[in-house]
């Protein structure tokens, strides 16, 4: 038997996951870290503490089987993340990860000196907070003296590949998400590189997803048990991961992760993007395809939000069971906790609650919070039907996804029947899939999936009842940001 490890870098823990040849769990394990956000809008992590858990996973799956008989790694990662190393490799700063928004000066400045439509033009996105790009030149006008000492700019699941093997790799849909890569062409940016004077260096090499990038080291190998002939692939950023592990791998198939942020994603044959830059257009994880992604920054960060400041005494399982019976009753909420990407690209943006009394209590607001997410995720949905992409079937994946409340909200919210999988490892899976198809076990993507998905689909359907109620209350919700907002600039 052949087995292939998917390792999983998470915004609150990493897990790694051991997979046979068919794609069945034979083992999993996971490490939890910490979240820094020292002021409002930052968000920062220590990739010492990425390193120790895949290490510590990693060797805890192994023991299960012969080293031998695992072939290959591949690591999935949230996207965007800067990780700067100096000349010998060492980490000199905290990790400014995707959620942080601190950049908007220098958003700006991009938009100022190069132009919003030029930008677009080259990397078919607009700028963002979110973009390692941004992060890169806050580093260098804040921490100049750090940012001297700078030799190589990594992404998290990148600087784990690092760790693993040595090797300075990314790869196409990672690399999607830097703000200096030229998504059409699957490269990086060199107009981008020259315009805001980054050296080239600085940058790994670019590999498509399933490409070999190097061996476990020896050290590696004696830390985790594994053998030192296991490969190691460039892996994949975590949405294009999950839509892999999904099987979101041709047209007209549309995810929705319901993770700490939340991403609509769906296949595409040829670039495709929104021209208000309300969407991101990134190479997809299967060679010769892109995908194009909506994102609502607070998803499962508005759930856990607000259990942990309103609802620490009850599980989640109490607030879903109690939820169930009863309405919002009026209440509104918009998840913008941390800004916002679709389709307000606004790195200011506030979240809120509307229609508040007396009679209010936690599980109105629990199920408001619930139904604000889904209004984003109408959002999403919307956006794309602006630009004629088709999304047919739509596969709900996430830590979300265990919620059958939240699902049939979901469902009646965008007044769509989809269909949710008893896999909720699908992006450990999916870098598993990559993995396999990069030791040469199966030919390529689709024979990989087809061969390692076992899922069961469970559809959830939309109910008629409900048509006119989330009509308009989205109606409501759709006008409440721009209130907001002209209320934050008098």
């Amino acid at each position: 038997m052949n087995y292939f490890i998917g390792v999983d870098v998470g915004t609150s823990a990493t897990k790694s996951v051991l997979f046979d040849e068919n794609g069945s769990v034979i083992a999993s394990d996971s490490q939890s870290y910490e979240l820094k956000q020292p002021y409002n809008g930052w968000a920062q992590q220590n990739p010492i503490d990425w390193k120790n858990a895949a290490i510590k996973t990693i060797k805890e799956i192994s023991s299960k089987v012969d080293a031998e008989s695992i072939r290959a790694v591949g690591v999935s990662g949230q996207m965007h993340g800067l990780v700067v190393l100096d000349q010998i490799g060492d980490v000199l700063y905290d990790s400014i990860i995707w959620c942080d928004q601190r950049t908007q000066k220098e958003v700006d400045k991009v938009i100022s000196d190069l132009g919003k439509q030029k930008y677009i033009d080259l990397t078919l996105n607009a700028p963002n907070t979110s973009f390692t790009l941004f992060k890169l030149l806050w580093l260098r006008e804040n921490e100049p003296d750090i940012f001297s000492k700078v030799r190589k700019v990594l992404l998290p699941k990148d600087y784990v590949n690092f760790v693993l093997t040595g090797k300075y790799a990314t790869d196409v849909s990672d690399a999607s998400g830097t703000g200096y890569f030229d998504v059409k062409n699957r490269k990086w940016s060199g107009e981008i590189l020259k315009t805001f004077d980054i050296d080239k260096e600085f940058l790994p090499n670019v590999y498509e997803s399933s490409q070999v990038i190097g061996n476990i080291t020896e050290n590696i190998a004696r830390q985790t048990g594994l053998s030192a002939n296991t490969i190691v692939v460039a892996g994949a950023g975590d949405q294009a991961a999950a839509a892999v592990g999904n099987g979101v791998i041709k047209p007209g198939c549309t995810s929705i992760s319901l993770g700490t942020s939340g991403v609509v994603f769906t296949a595409l044959e040829k670039p495709n993007h929104d021209k208000q830059g309300r969407t991101h257009t990134f190479c997809h994880a299967k060679p010769n395809m892109w995908h194009i992604m909506s994102v609502t920054q607070g998803c499962g960060l508005s759930v856990d939000w607000f259990k942990q400041t309103f609802a620490k005494d009850l599980t989640y399982e109490q607030l879903d069971k109690n939820a169930v019976d009863v309405s919002a009753d009026g209440i509104i909420y918009l998840p913008y906790l941390m800004g916002e990407r679709t389709p307000h690209l606004d790195s200011n943006c506030r979240a809120s609650f509307t229609g508040v009394c007396v009679n209010h209590n936690v599980y109105n607001f629990y199920r408001a919070v619930l139904e604000g997410v889904c209004f984003s995720f109408k959002d999403c949905i919307n956006v794309f039907g602006d630009n004629n992409i088709s999304t047919e079937i739509i596969k709900v994946c996430g830590g979300g996804a265990k919620s059958k409340l939240w699902l049939k909200i979901l469902s009646d919210v965008l007044q769509k029947n989809i269909y949710t999988s008893d896999d909720v490892e699908s992006g450990a899976l999916g870098v598993a899939i990559l993995a396999a198809v990069g030791y040469g076990f199966y030919s390529d993507i689709s024979q990989a999936y087809e061969k390692m998905s076992d899922s069961i689909l469970t559809k959830v359907k939309f109910s008629e009842d409900n048509v006119e109620y989330y009509d308009t209350t989205y109606e409501i919700y759709k006008k409440l940001y721009k209130a907001i907002e002209c209320a934050r600039k008098m």
